[in-house]
């Protein structure tokens, strides 16, 4: 129970950190894993900048489903979707590019270590110049000021990935976890 109490507390601290309002069916959710009869549906995916490749939101998507099957299976049981930011992967090669119209766009940094940790120093930036750069409708322009503004007021790619990822499948319920904490870590 006490490592349930404790994934929940640190899920509403991520959210708290990424200014989202955990509410509706993201609290039902995360309310829900305080409980013993509670299960997660979970996923997990290498942080990318933006949402990165079209696979992870099909991901995502795919455990909210298996979840919502599950409940309408299992009335006694709750079933959670949980999506894994691999936040700690070191491989800024992997998600420093961005594919554009089959053109590279890529991020220039000297950060090193965790990805998740990195500061988004010029993401916005590079969201911006993609924009003007192309022609795109308004659905996609749309995308590209989201990304930018996120990237903008965030303190690190963690956090923006929450961000956009919430902004675009939050009300779904699905939870977004970043495992890099101190307590989750010392749970293990």
């Amino acid at each position: 129970q006490s490592q349930r109490n404790t994934l929940a507390n640190v899920l509403e601290e991520q959210y708290q950190d990424a200014r989202i309002t955990v509410e509706g069916k993201l609290k039902k959710n995360i309310d829900s894993l305080r409980r013993s009869n509670t299960y997660t549906v979970t996923t997990g995916q290498q942080i990318h900048l933006g949402l990165g490749p079209l696979y992870v939101i099909y991901k995502a998507l795919d455990i909210i489903a298996i979840a919502k099957e599950l409940s309408e299976e299992h009335k006694d049981f709750n079933f959670v979707p949980v999506f894994w930011m691999a936040t700690e992967d070191h491989d800024l090669e992997e998600i420093a590019e961005i594919s554009v119209f089959g053109n590279k766009v890529k991020w220039e940094t000297t950060q090193k270590g965790a990805v998740g940790r990195m500061k988004p120093d010029g993401v916005a930036a590079l969201f911006d110049s993609i924009k003007k750069d192309y022609n795109f409708s308004e659905e996609q322009s749309d995308f590209l000021s989201k990304c930018s503004h996120i990237y903008s007021t965030s303190e690190n790619l963690s956090i923006a990935f929450r961000a956009l990822l919430h902004e675009y499948i939050g009300e779904t319920g699905i939870v977004i976890l970043d495992a890099d904490n101190k307590l989750l870590k010392e749970s293990f």
